[in-house]
């Protein structure tokens, strides 16, 4: 894996997690209320 390749994929996961974790602890607040 290149450096080049490890930034993109990096890039990739940390926008998939910013997307998923923010859907998570919504569904947690959801579940709790």
């Amino acid at each position: 894996m290149t450096t080049e390749n490890g930034l993109i994929f990096g890039i990739f996961v940390s926008e998939e997690l910013s997307r998923l974790i923010p859907n998570f602890w919504y569904f947690l607040l959801a579940f709790h209320a």
